[in-house]
């Protein structure tokens, strides 16, 4: 199934550096594949968007999925597909979500993001 989870997001670090998306409930899938897209920004090395994927059982308490759901974005415009590989295992959560998070309080970022998931066969 696919899902937009931001369309048109302005994070702006001067007022907030963190946003969380909707939950996606995973339903029968087991992984996700997400893609986030910056269209405008302020964003440079060291100053970036970071991307990282998070799952709960509950939609209440969070964990990040780690390493391999994580990506940064250091340009506008620019994307990202996370993971940037092929799964091999099934995520254990009923629900996904993505935080945002601006590296800097200088720098403005306008993205989007999608998130598909599918079952490991």
């Amino acid at each position: 199934m696919y899902y937009e989870v931001a369309a048109g997001l302005l994070l702006d670090g001067a007022e907030e550096l963190v946003e969380v998306s909707q939950a996606v409930e995973l339903g029968k899938d087991t992984n996700v594949t997400i893609r986030v897209w910056a269209t405008e920004g302020t964003l440079a090395t060291g100053a970036g968007l970071a991307i990282s994927a998070e799952g709960s059982i509950d939609l209440d308490q969070w964990v990040d999925l780690g390493y391999n759901y994580q990506s940064t974005l250091f340009e506008a415009p620019g994307n990202t597909f996370i993971p940037a590989y092929s799964a091999t295992s099934a995520i254990p959560f009923r629900f996904v979500r993505l935080r945002y998070t601006l590296q800097s309080a200088s720098v403005k970022a306008l993205f989007g993001a999608s998130i598909f998931t599918w079952t490991l066969s």
